[in-house]
């Protein structure tokens, strides 16, 4: 087996701490959720039925494919109804429970969740008796079977490769996404008995296995012929599939020949997902087994398993351009390298894109910058910025020179090199005009370099990159991106799924990354709502880096669910305007903390039902000092029959606004006292940047019976400031 460098994954966020504020999200679960679709994928000309489990899937009306055209999808509608008339008993009871108090955030079968109940009563001493058990088990196993659905998924001939999201409509509202893949490979199914080295599933390569480690100690064998010499690849998707995942499944692939020896096995290489890369040492028939490191297994471990002589580390070269161009690149990696297509970049993207090539999808770097071209040299011209430039490190020794022309001081440079699946680990080099060395920065481990202040005067400099190893490559591929003071900006919007029942309010924070120059106020607007459903004015001042936008329902908004975007909008001094589209995050669960994952969709949708609760203050408005305090009573009205606990939260409040007291509001209860402190970091008090900017303000949420609301806007000011209401 050839060795080959892990890979980590760049996350999609730096820390989560830092994108929820102070308080995070504490109903990570509570939108309708899908644990698991499979078979998560299929080939183009193709039609498969595929089954849909997760929680609060019942009432599920629609079944939604967002992205390129090519795939249509008609949902199995089934009439299982939960029994509710135990659920106040499971809330009542099993609020404290840890492994049953969630259940729309855990895949199990009906009989799994029985075992989980007696597991609780038997071993943590859960006050529930007999009596009890057995009306929690009926509500708990009736969910599971409500929580699975099935639908037909058609995918065109023309279908272009790569990956869609599913979203299901329910009377909940709109589920979390799951990544649905076309390919162009003969795709199987993972079929019983084959969980024997003694019966292996025979396969012919190449093939595209569909599978999943159902329960625990499951096995999946595959037997394949090969012959003498032949490169091969086994490539796993189970973590990029569901990054949720690992938490119950940590896939590993074993490499057998006929008489059992292990010739090759690995356990993670995308992060969780194994890869095996190996050239066969004779014909013959081998044998590959899937199976989880631990034993364990669920419904949702659902894996997509390519083998045959396949890329699996694909990189495009060039590996950037202009947003809306068609490029030609060249694929390169360790199988199928060196093959030439036409790559179209979409119009609206902005940073790393998935794009679809025959080998699957691949990133690249789009930019709407002048192109810099390749590396000219000491005797080329100096090119002036803002530009991005390409290029590749194929021999030994090989150190690219850039030179570049630098009009404003203070000029970031970036390096994208990992990001766009490069093994190239990079070395940085900078020289004035006059050959003098200003800067050195090797990458550290799997990030890619970013250095704020490369050029920190105005002239003209020598950029100089290498491999920090001295290994090269066709697939050692790189963009050089500097801007040179040019304004701009990034968003992030969480959660990327707002599902309000009529006459609910939702809240969405949006959070703002500046780059060079950037400080003026952000106009925030979200196109394409459901009819009945308005959003608050959101502006992100200079002196924030977040806003909150409210969405409402009105009263008799009719139940939808519409692709939507949050969009930013910032003048510019003497002129003109940038407009950036922020990237949605979904927000869930990992150990009792709150994660985020990027998806390619934002949906707001309108649920059939008013929600079980309002969330109000006591007054609309704070007039406060640093290191001044007030209260604020919260109140909690519950509709006829709800008796659940809501929790209070906080999703984001204004810099150096402290929130205390927030806490679960059980049902004999409905209202709570908050303390609102300023400290000595809300300068936004006494001071702000601009003249006329809307005063700071936030919303206190509560999450309960299923869903997540938000109060009105509670507005913060200084001394002598006048308050307007958002």
């Amino acid at each position: 087996m050839k060795k080959r460098p892990t890979l980590s994954r760049s996350s999609a966020w730096s820390a989560v701490a830092s994108l929820l504020g102070f308080c995070a999200l504490p109903a990570l679960a509570q939108t309708p959720t899908i644990s698991a679709l499979f078979p998560a994928g299929a080939k183009a000309g193709e039609t498969v039925e595929v089954s849909v489990r997760g929680g609060n899937l019942a009432g599920a009306k629609r079944i939604v494919v967002i992205g390129p055209e090519g795939v249509t999808a008609e949902l199995n509608l089934a009439d299982v109804q939960v029994d509710e008339s135990s659920k106040p008993l499971f809330q009542q009871k099993c609020q404290q429970c840890h492994e049953v108090r969630s259940p729309a955030n855990r895949t199990l079968t009906p009989e799994q969740w029985a075992a989980t109940v007696d597991r609780m009563i038997n071993q943590r001493s859960a006050p529930i008796n007999k009596e009890e058990r057995d009306k929690i088990v009926v509500y708990l196993q009736s969910s599971a079977r409500a929580g699975q659905v099935t639908a037909k998924i058609q995918v065109a001939p023309n279908a272009v490769p790569g990956k869609r999201e599913i979203r299901l409509m329910t009377d909940k509202g709109a589920s979390t996404a799951w990544p649905f893949e076309v390919s162009t490979l003969p795709e199987a199914t993972a079929q019983e008995p084959n969980s024997e080295p003694a019966q292996p599933q025979k396969v012919t390569l190449p093939v595209l296995v569909n599978g999943t480690i159902a329960k625990d100690a499951d096995r999946d064998y595959f037997a394949f012929d090969a012959k003498k010499g032949q490169h091969l690849t086994f490539n796993l998707k189970g973590f990029r599939l569901n990054e949720q995942s690992q938490t119950f499944f940590n896939p590993v692939l074993y490499l057998y020949d006929a008489g059992g020896k292990v010739l090759a096995k690995s356990h993670g290489y995308f992060d969780f997902d194994p890869v095996i890369d190996w050239t066969a040492p004779a014909d013959g028939t081998y044998t590959l087994l899937v199976r989880d490191l631990l034993w364990n297994g669920s419904p949702a471990s659902v894996y997509r398993l390519a083998m045959g002589e396949l890329p699996y580390d694909t990189a495009l070269s060039p590996p950037g351009g202009r947003p809306g161009a068609s490029v030609s690149v060249t694929m390169m990696g360790a199988l199928g390298g060196g093959q030439a297509v036409a790559v179209q970049l979409p119009t609206g993207a902005d940073g790393i894109t998935m794009v679809p090539t025959p080998a699957g999808e691949a990133p690249f770097l789009v930019r709407d910058l002048p192109d810099g071209g390749g590396p000219l040299g000491l005797v080329g011209p100096a090119v002036p910025l803002p530009a991005l430039f390409r290029g590749k490190i194929t021999q030994a020794r090989q150190a690219d020179v850039f030179r570049v022309l630098v009009k404003n001081g203070g000029t970031g440079l970036q390096l994208y090199a990992r990001r766009l699946r490069s093994p190239l680990q990079a070395r940085l080099r900078i020289l004035d005009a006059k050959n003098n060395e200003k800067r050195v920065v090797v990458a550290d481990g799997a990030r890619d370099i970013v250095l704020n202040d490369a050029f920190p005067a105005p002239g003209e400099y020598l950029v100089e990159v290498s491999d920090a190893d001295n290994k090269y490559g066709p697939n050692f591929v790189y963009c050089l991106e500097a801007l040179d003071g040019q304004p701009d900006f990034s968003l992030e919007a969480s959660p990327d799924n707002i599902s309000i029942g009529p006459g609910g309010t939702r809240a969405l924070l949006v959070r703002a990354t500046r780059r060079h120059r950037v400080s003026g106020p952000i106009t925030l607007t979200i196109p394409n709502l459901p009819p009945g459903v308005t959003a608050t004015p959101a502006v992100i001042p200079p002196d924030d880096d977040k806003a909150i936008i409210l969405l409402s329902a009105a009263p008799g908004a009719a139940s939808d669910l519409r692709v939507a975007a949050v969009d930013g909008a910032l003048t510019l001094e003497g002129g003109g305007g940038i407009v950036r589209r922020a990237q949605p995050m979904e927000i869930y669960d990992m150990n009792n903390q709150p994660r985020l994952m990027a998806r390619s969709s934002f949906v707001v949708a309108v649920a059939a039902e008013p929600p079980p609760f309002t969330v109000t203050l006591d007054t609309s408005t704070l007039t406060l000092s640093p290191n001044q305090e007030a209260d604020v009573k919260v109140t909690i009205q519950r509709r006829e029959g709800f008796k659940g606990d809501v929790s209070l939260s906080v999703p984001a409040a204004p810099p150096g606004i402290e929130v205390r007291n927030l806490r679960n509001i059980p049902p004999q209860e409905s209202e709570a006292i908050l303390r609102i402190r300023a400290n000595g970091g809300a300068r936004f008090l006494s001071e702000r940047p601009l003249k006329d900017l809307p005063p700071m303000w936030f919303a206190i949420t509560g999450s309960g019976g299923g869903v997540t609301l938000s109060s009105a806007p509670l507005i913060v000011v200084g001394q002598e400031k006048t308050a307007k209401t958002p």
